[in-house]
């Protein structure tokens, strides 16, 4: 790209550029590279030379041979009146007063038509008088009289140059020194020439040889301390300017060009010192600025860097200077905040980015760059300010500032907002962009809707398989390791490190051939049934084959181009032999007015079509005028990028109409193509890419047209009527088949960046292993650890690179990454890192806990607690927790009483005596003493105070084993201690924990704790050990089970036995379905505490089950059958109680304590929601209604993590 014009409000490049860096030199470079203006000095200087020849002939009296103008007589010798008028002619032109000048000249060369000066002097007042046409007409009749005079065709050549016809200059040139091969000057112009035609290596001989002969012309040595630059000879380049800065010590130009060359060859504590010395002479140059800011950013450590930005903006007077370099710190303060982010917090960003937007309110690249560092700080009303701004204010089609919106919406958890920010961000700019199905999983992620995202992940995947082609782009290459451009050894090594990566390299105008062949690579012939495909897998599970091909069984294809802008010399000369070593064709897109630009850096009409004719290049459009900003108003007012802008006519004092600015653009894109089928020798139906400059079409920066129309269809519209391709840049840089090959996308590596982080990068960009990371990322996040396995034996296959898929191991295992996610060195190969002290993750939580298990016991209690890592490998936990133990004691007392028993009998005598009939009744009363069996049932209260606190480590042993050790001290009150004096009492309690992973789908733990029994009436303590293990047989199959033994210090014993397996029954809604089963059995009955004999239940479990990432939700409904066997000698009691009863037939004995099986009822419920940035609400429920009670068990909490 052409560098930025600043006549107007000057614009910055975030980074160092071959533009700014070399050429901030080379613009002074007038006689190598003129500008308008200094032709029209150099007209001066000849003009003037011109005069001093007049002045010698006038003065010269011998007689000279007569030159004829055309067949006649001699000239006649020159006369006084002759002389005359070739003096007033000398005094007019020196008061520039040509318009008289000429007349008189025009007489003289009539009357003496031998005298060469003033065939010279009348050609430059013609020449200042607007008529170059005239002028070199006159002396092209004067090359045709005189064809062996030198001084005819060394003015001819001057008006070629003038016109930007190197060539023609060339052919004047070489027939000059053909008839005056010592002339030094003509010497001295023909290698300048050479320079200008790209002929580098005889115009660096000429200049040699130039300098040898006369060290005294520094003028010389300026140009050819300038090639030696060019032509990447930086250590001859600084002997030079060594020599020229002794001798003129006070031209701070020619300083600035030695404090550049000692950064070239890497002196850059010396570079800086002679900078610092121009600046002190000269504070407002906002070049050597910007070279010391390269010298801090390029040759310091981070903190030193940062000190000496902040010291350049502190002397920076000028505002867009310190704008540009609040905007550099800024940038580099954000990249600190990724390594350590407590040493380098967003917010110091945020204020430079603050500043710089402040002075530069409408340059939206900034602006951008604000909301995205806000965003990531959280700042999100800043974040959302500022893109409301860009939206409503400069450009509603900026894709940047969409794409931050739905960033936003995001965040903000605003789920319909921000699908309509995704559809706006893809609506009018690249539609068919694979890359919106990865937003959009994003997006269903954040939603809860996991299946919704795998959809939309199979789609980037599919689309993606078919043949993504990805595009690297490159500004510029230099031979210093100390200029911020890549260096040709950094640029080779990218290349080889992509072939080795499996790349296979197109040349750029082969893309649409490739993705067209490729549009319906990948799809399968038809759907086989769904028998079949279960046939197919189980055969798959026994013999490792398949019969139906998947699209995920054949390797992804990797196909890069390579394309450079802007036409630079460097780039061909020294991108030229590694396309030729590697047998590559790399595309390069110039700027079609070379001519205009003069500019050494680039390339020139002849120098592309050799390199074009090599093999090694194809070239392309830059456009012709739309790489320089131009004002968008009168003077003084910011310049835009003119492409997508309408902008300032200065002769009518008005801002361009919308068919100006349509017409304009039209000729932006047919000229250039014009210009290239000129220069190049092509054939007017010649397939041709553009690369439009900035790579802006109206979607990255402002646009003062979008409020009328939408420029980014316009403009695409006006490139598709001359060229088939055309190249933007993009974060990604790959192009799938179905998308615009008027936007093809491409990457650009930083400057510095090794090979193996390019191809890291490219890599991790393919839409394909997007798709597969991310899915892996979800199976996670679903539980789904086959399918992540999946993914990640697929990433490995094909070539996933190393350290992203160790994180992402790490992350679907939940285990800490073998290698650091930052650069690792050699002295941290052991895991160092991992154990160096660094506090963080800090939280605080507050937790209430209800809990009834039989029907004896209630406790109640809440806890505080806190935790963090003190590193990588160690976490520490403290907890506090207060509460109560209500236990209710029945008793059920059999014993024996002695029971009256009364009875009443009575008998009546008849007597006869004399006839008369007497009838006497006697009553007889009898009281016995029975035996007989009775109970009393009593309920008892009891109740406890319970006080503990206690800490805990966390040790990561490695990436598939952790221990967890943990102690403390609880304290228990009781209210009704059962033997005086025994109110409280303390206990050591503590734990030790084990647990394993070593196979993925096997989680085990085991357990040992020291603690008490839930107890009202007396402490108990007890020792336990347990073994729990968890086990994902597959995705939708699981299983989990848990035995603990436990020795209570009254010499008893408890064994608990869990079990449960889940099979998922509908995945997009969530549904699970599966069995459960317990037991839990006391050794000996005690009155304290629950003692089960056999306490045996299975379940049916019915499960709703909803992860989302912020969010968790489980429900289930239960349905089971339960039995509490009773002990033998219970059950013995009973029967010997009935027996008796049965016996006696006049009492009951009470239920069997060997019940039956019982139906019970449970509910369950799992609930966990961030609430608030980093508050999360969490909740546990669980009821079971048994026969007899029921029991529950209820937490409710908070956690706020910092």
């Amino acid at each position: 790209m052409k560098v930025p014009a600043h006549s107007a409000r000057r614009r910055f490049p975030l980074i160092p550029t071959l533009s700014r860096i070399v050429a901030g030199g080379l613009g002074v470079w007038l006689l190598v590279a003129p500008t308008p203006a200094a032709l029209t000095e150099t007209a001066a200087v000849a003009t003037a030379t011109a005069v001093e020849s007049l002045i010698r002939a006038t003065r010269q009296t011998a007689d000279r041979e007569p030159f004829r103008l055309e067949a006649g007589p001699a000239d006649p010798p020159a006369q006084q009146a002759n002389r005359d008028e070739l003096e007033r002619a000398i005094m007019l032109i020196q008061e520039k007063d040509y318009a008289a000048a000429a007349p008189l000249l025009e007489d003289a060369l009539k009357f003496d038509p031998t005298v060469e000066a003033t065939w010279e002097a009348l050609g430059w007042c013609y020449y200042h008088l607007g008529r170059a046409a005239d002028a070199e007409k006159l002396w092209e009749q004067f090359a045709a009289l005189r064809p062996e005079s030198p001084k005819a065709h060394n003015l001819l050549a001057q008006m070629a140059i003038a016109r930007s016809d190197w060539s023609a200059a060339d052919r004047h040139l070489v027939r000059a020194l053909d008839l005056e091969p010592n002339n030094y000057d003509v010497r001295y112009w023909y290698a300048q020439n050479l320079f200008r035609l790209g002929r580098l290596d005889p115009a660096v001989e000429i200049f040699e040889k130039l300098v040898a002969e006369d060290p005294g012309r520094y003028d010389v040595k300026t140009d050819l301390a300038h090639t030696y630059s060019l032509v990447q000879r930086h250590e001859d380049a600084l002997d030079l300017w060594t020599d020229i800065i002794d001798v003129l010590p006070d031209n701070l130009a020619f300083r600035i060009e030695f404090a550049r060359a000692l950064m070239l060859v890497g002196s850059l504590d010396e570079a800086d010192a002679e900078a610092r010395r121009v600046l002190a002479e000269d504070p407002a140059r906002w070049d050597v600025m910007n070279l010391r800011a390269d010298l801090a950013e390029i040759g310091r450590p981070s903190d030193e860097a940062v000190e000496a930005l902040r010291e350049l903006i502190a002397d920076a007077a000028d505002p867009d200077v310190r704008a540009q370099l609040q905007v550099r710190l800024g940038a580099r303060l954000v990249v600190l905040n990724r390594k350590d982010a407590d040493r380098w917090p967003l917010t110091l960003a945020l204020e430079q980015y603050a500043a710089a937007t402040d002075a530069w309110p409408t340059y939206v690249p900034w602006l951008n760059q604000y909301a995205q560092i806000a965003l990531m700080a959280h700042r999100v009303e800043i974040a959302r300010n500022v893109v409301d701004r860009i939206l409503r204010d400069l450009n509603p089609h900026n894709q940047q500032a969409l794409a931050t919106r739905f960033e936003i919406e995001m965040f903000r958890r605003d789920f319909p907002a921000a699908e309509r920010a995704l559809d706006a961000l893809y609506e009018n700019y690249q539609p068919n962009n694979p890359h919106r199905f990865l937003q959009r999983a994003r997006l269903e992620v954040q939603r809860g809707d996991y299946p919704a995202a795998l959809e939309a992940l199979d789609r980037l995947e599919e689309i993606g398989g078919r043949g993504a082609v990805l595009t690297l782009l490159y500004h510029g290459l230099t031979e210093s390791e100390w200029l911020a451009l890549p260096s040709t050894r950094r640029f080779r090594e990218h290349l080889l490190a992509l072939r080795d990566a499996g790349f296979t390299f197109i040349d750029p105008l082969d893309i649409p051939a490739y993705l067209e062949q490729n549009a319906g690579a990948g799809d399968l012939a038809g759907e086989p049934p769904w028998l079949a495909k279960q046939v197919d897998q189980a055969r798959y599970a026994l013999t490792g084959e398949r019969k139906f091909r998947r699209r995920e069984d054949a390797p992804i294809a990797k196909v890069v181009a390579v394309t450079f802008d802007d036409g630079l010399r460097s780039s061909l000369s020294l991108g030229t032999p590694v396309a030729q070593e590697l047998g590559l064709t790399f595309g390069m897109f110039v700027i079609t007015s070379i001519e205009e630009l003069n500019a050494p850096m680039y390339a020139a009409w002849e120098e592309l079509r050799g390199y074009r004719e090599s093999g090694a290049w194809q070239i392309g459009s830059h456009l012709k005028y739309a790489n320089t900003p131009l004002p968008a108003g009168p003077e003084g007012s910011p310049a835009v990028y003119p492409l997508p802008n309408r902008v300032w006519l200065p002769e009518k004092k008005r801002l361009e109409t919308l068919r100006e600015w349509t017409a304009r653009v039209r000729r932006e894109f047919s000229e250039s193509r014009a210009d290239l089928i000129k220069h190049l020798g092509l054939p007017p139906d010649e397939p041709m890419a553009v690369a439009y400059p900035f790579s802006e079409i109206g979607q990255e920066e402002g646009s003062n047209v979008a409020r009328l129309i939408n420029p980014v269809r316009t403009l695409l519209g006006e490139a598709d009527r001359e060229y088939p391709l055309g190249f933007v840049v993009d974060a990604f840089g790959y192009t799938c088949p179905g998308d615009d090959l008027l936007t093809v996308r491409r990457f650009e590596p930083a400057w510095d960046a090794d090979a193996s982080k390019v191809v890291e990068q490219v890599l991790e960009n393919h839409p394909v292993f997007q798709a597969r990371r991310m899915r892996a990322e979800i199976a996670t996040l679903m539980n789904k650890p086959y399918l992540a396995d999946r993914q990640i034996e697929l990433l490995r296959r094909d070539g996933y690179p190393d350290r992203l898929l160790r994180k992402l191991v790490a992350l679907t295992q939940n285990r800490i990454p073998t290698g650091r996610t930052v650069a690792v060195d050699e002295a941290d190969r052991a895991g160092t890192s991992r154990n160096r002290l660094r506090p963080s993750n800090l939280y605080v939580a507050g937790l209430y806990r209800e809990n009834q298990s039989n029907d004896d016991i209630l406790q109640r209690y809440a806890e505080g607690r806190a935790g963090f890592n003190l590193t990588a490998r160690l976490g520490v936990e403290v907890a506090v927790s207060a509460g109560s133990i209500d236990q209710t004691v029945t008793s059920n007392v059999w014993f024996e009483i002695e029971q009256p028993v009364t009875s009443a009998s009575s008998s009546t005598t008849v007597e006869t005596t004399d006839g008369e009939t007497t009838t006497s009744t006697s009553y007889t009363e009898t009281t016995t003493i029975n035996k007989v069996q009775t109970n009393r049932i009593t309920e008892t209260e009891y109740d406890a105070d319970v006080t503990e606190v206690r800490g805990a480590l966390t040790l990561r042993i490695s990436d598939t084993a952790s221990l967890t050790a943990m102690l403390g001290l609880k304290t228990i009150e009781f209210s009704q201690p059962e033997h005086p004096g025994a109110g409280e009492e303390d206990e050591i309690i503590g734990s030790l924990t084990i647990a394993w992973n070593q196979i993925r789908a096997l989680q085990v733990a085991a357990v040992f704790d020291h603690d008490l029994i839930p107890s009202a009436r007396r402490k108990i303590a007890y020792n336990g050990f347990g073994l729990n293990a968890r086990w994902l047989i597959s995705d939708r199959w699981q299983a989990h089970g848990a035995a603990r033994y436990l020795s209570f210090d009254d010499d008893n014993a408890m064994v608990q036995i869990t079990g449960g397996s889940f099979w998922q029954l509908f995945e997009r809604q969530g549904i699970w379905g599966g069995l459960e089963a317990s037991t839990f059995s006391t050794d000996e009955d005690s009155e304290f505490y629950w003692t089960p004999y056999w306490d045996t239940r299975y379940a049916a479990v019915l499960r709703l089950l909803r992860a989302y990432q912020d969010y968790f939700f489980q429900f289930d409904v239960r349905l089971g059958q339960q039995r509490e066997d009773a002990r033998p000698e219970d059950e013995q009691a009973w029967r010997n109680l009935k027996a008796q009863a049965d016996k006696d037939g006049s009492w009951y004995p009470g239920p069997n304590p060997d019940a039956d099986w019982d139906t019970f009822v449970g509910l369950g419920a799992t609930y966990r929601q961030r609430l608030w940035r980093r508050l999360d609400l969490v909740g546990d429920l669980s009821v079971n209604f048994l026969r007899d009670y029921s029991e529950h068990d209820v937490r409710v909490g908070l956690q706020y993590n910092f």
